[in-house]
């Protein structure tokens, strides 16, 4: 196939032949032959145009045969394959740039990853260290209060018990006298017999004043009440009550005796010596036993162990009222109107 192309340098026409159509290197370029020349010329697609077969049988084209054509064509050959090895390793070094890309970001990934499972390991070891140290001072602070509790409630067992074994040592001496007196009146003769008999009589009457007194003393300073609450101090009621917390319901024998609203049992006629009062929480209802305040009702706003002392705001005036920790209970029962004015 013969084909004219005109070169733009010299603006004119000039015939040249086909040689390669594809694969030259550049862009949208021909390999062609011009007329006369024995050499190959690469050129743009666009400024080749094809002949009338009318003008090459006119002027018919003078073909001249390449020189070093094998050469030419083989420097051409490798021109383009150096071109497309340099294109190819220009691609893999793009593929090696976007793996290495790739690489740097998986690891960026990885280490953001490993970072915020760090920070969220640590977060969840100081809740738990939090936690744990919280769950320590409850602990702590639980028993201690069971501990204050216990120690309160031995020392008021004590106050009892000693109170009582003073009672009965008043008791027994009293008769020990009565019985010396009585042994020293049979020894007398009948004449000092009469005259003794009378001064006995005076001296009964008076140690019978005492008795009546001292009971009276007793009957008056009764603290066991209705609606407070006590603690079992004996196991006489049986070990299940032992140490138990119960509701007064009612008392008997001007306070001597009481009954109990225990948390599965009501216990009748448990005397007040076995029984000791309990003591509310701060801020508990309070009523007060003996004493001047006697029966006042309050608010418990401070208690301390170590003082066996507390102190109760009474709803009447709203005074504040220190007294020992013995002459308070816990009030259970309804709170009137006017003391809470």
């Amino acid at each position: 196939q013969q084909q004219q192309q005109q070169q733009q340098p010299q603006q004119q026409q000039r015939r040249a032949k086909m040689i390669q159509s594809r694969g030259v290197p550049g862009l949208n370029r021909v390999l062609v032959q011009y007329e006369r020349q024995n050499q190959t010329t690469s050129v743009k697609r666009g400024d080749v145009q094809l002949l009338n077969r009318e003008e090459l049988n006119d002027a018919p084209f003078v073909d001249t045969p390449l020189e070093n054509s094998s050469t030419s064509t083989s420097k051409e050959k490798q021109s383009y394959k150096d071109n497309e090895e340099e294109g190819n390793r220009k691609s893999r070094k793009r593929e090696g740039d976007s793996e290495r890309d790739d690489d740097n970001d998986r690891r960026r990934r990885s280490r953001r990853e490993d970072d915020y499972d760090d920070r969220r390991r640590s977060r969840r070891e100081d809740v738990y260290d939090d936690n744990r140290r919280r769950s320590s001072r409850r602990d702590d602070e639980s028993s201690s209060r069971r501990r204050r509790d216990r120690e309160d409630d031995e020392r008021s067992t004590r106050r009892r018990r000693r109170d009582n074994d003073d009672d009965n040592d008043d008791a027994r001496s009293s008769s020990k006298r009565k019985s010396s007196s009585r042994y020293k009146d049979d020894d007398k003769d009948a004449y000092y017999r009469d005259s003794k008999r009378t001064k006995n009589s005076s001296s009964t009457r008076k140690i019978s004043e005492h008795y009546n007194n001292h009971n009276n003393h007793h009957v008056s300073e009764r603290w066991l009440l209705p609606n407070i609450r006590v603690r079992v101090i004996s196991k006489k009621y049986g070990s299940h009550s032992y140490k138990q917390k119960g509701l007064v319901l009612d008392v008997t024998h001007g306070g001597a005796f009481g009954t109990l609203q225990m948390a599965s049992e009501v216990l009748d006629k448990v005397a007040d010596r076995h029984l000791e009062t309990a003591l509310p929480k701060v801020g508990g209802n309070a009523i007060v036993l003996t004493g001047p305040h006697k029966f006042a009702k309050g608010q418990l706003m401070e208690r301390s162990s170590k003082t066996g002392k507390g102190i109760i705001q009474v709803f009447e005036d709203m005074s504040l009222v220190t007294l020992s920790l013995d002459d308070i209970a816990e009030w259970c029962g309804p709170l009137d109107d006017d003391m809470m004015g």
